[in-house]
């Protein structure tokens, strides 16, 4: 039969409806697992597991977890403040010339992509320095600590031909194009589909980007020019070692930011993104075969997003600021930037 509900009671008072969640447990004891489903028919069933997890040593304190990085495109400013709220700082500012559009944060370093530039500096502002620049357009970027390398969106000039990613080594050595789509697949162009949002989960090398039609003009659908059958928006992932276009997820609505459950061991689990239109957060499975998705929470207005599976949290800005819950269930909603506008979030994890 079809299983329609899911019901998971870990035992130490959290809580999940996923069919397959992850529960990292922070208390010694010993815990008994219920799960409780309910079929397409009504029926419902129970399995309990008596005293199934034991942990028997309590984890030793996580070490300092570093800032929550956001950009103010309003602004054109890269702020930071303590995960739980707190004093802001400023990082660095663009100019006139050179408007921000994406960040991500690697190795206690953030990355940002401009209109014509890539570049990055320390936590704190200092060691800016431009990695590349050229007569393009810059959009999404993002960091894979592990292998290295820096990826980025780049617009061609004068908006005309394909866009293409392109990766460069994290010090912005070895700067190339990485991936483009050959026209017999549908080639990113600036008046048809193109990549927009970057992410990484560089513990199973995959590479994720959200992909829209702009449409002729080279803008994005809105209440002007109202979405058509045509203007569909999609999740898509690759491999790293080799560029393979494979859709992940359709979603109709335009998507406000991506985001990836990494800081596990076991690399990212499910990929989730915004719907600001529709007031909700999704997520989507993240493994090679088995793909589904689902509402995650509902939440005004939510722009960008990041997680840390490790620390179990997601946050997210919405019209109201930056918000942090838990991971599994959206939990615990705290506004913990009230009045801050974040066009997009980033985590060093």
């Amino acid at each position: 039969e079809t299983v329609v509900a899911y019901q998971w009671d870990f035992g130490d008072g959290n809580t999940s409806t996923e069919p397959a969640p992850a529960h990292i447990y922070r208390t010694q004891g010993t815990f008994t697992v219920a799960l409780t489903v309910q079929f397409a028919d009504g029926k419902v069933a129970d399995v309990v597991k008596a005293d199934l997890v034991e942990v028997a040593v309590r984890l030793g304190k996580l070490p300092p977890l570093g800032p929550i990085v956001w950009l103010d495109k309003g602004s054109n400013t890269i702020y930071k403040g303590p995960r739980s709220g707190g004093e802001i700082s400023t990082v660095v500012r663009g100019s006139a010339y050179h408007h921000l559009a994406d960040i991500d944060v690697g190795g206690g370093k953030v990355y940002w992509t401009t209109d014509d530039k890539v570049e990055r500096a320390n936590l704190d502002g200092s060691g800016r320095q431009t990695l590349h620049e050229g007569n393009n357009l810059f959009q999404g970027i993002a960091v894979d600590p592990v292998g290295g390398k820096v990826y980025w969106i780049v617009w061609p000039e004068y908006l005309g031909g394909p866009a293409q990613i392109w990766r460069a080594n994290l010090n912005g050595s070895g700067a190339r194009a990485w991936a483009s789509k050959p026209v017999a697949t549908g080639e990113w162009t600036y008046n048809d589909y193109v990549p927009w949002l970057l992410a990484i989960d560089p513990v199973n090398d995959r590479l994720y980007w959200y992909e829209k039609f702009l449409g002729s003009g080279g803008f994005p659908a809105s209440k002007s020019r109202p979405l058509t059958v045509h203007d569909e928006r999609s999740i898509h992932r690759t491999n790293l070692d080799a560029f393979t276009d494979h859709t992940a997820f359709k979603q109709r609505p335009a998507i406000g930011s991506i985001a990836l459950d990494v800081g596990l061991p076991t690399g990212a689990r499910n990929v989730y993104w915004t719907d600001p239109a529709g007031d909700s957060i999704w997520f989507g499975n993240a493994g090679e075969t088995y793909q589904s998705s689902g509402l995650m929470m509902s939440a005004d207005t939510p722009i960008a997003l990041a997680i840390d599976a490790n620390e179990g949290k997601i946050y997210w800005s919405s019209s109201d600021g930056i918000h942090r819950a838990n991971l599994w269930d959206g939990s615990e909603d705290e506004l913990i930037y009230p009045d801050v506008h974040a066009d997009a979030l980033a985590l060093d994890m």
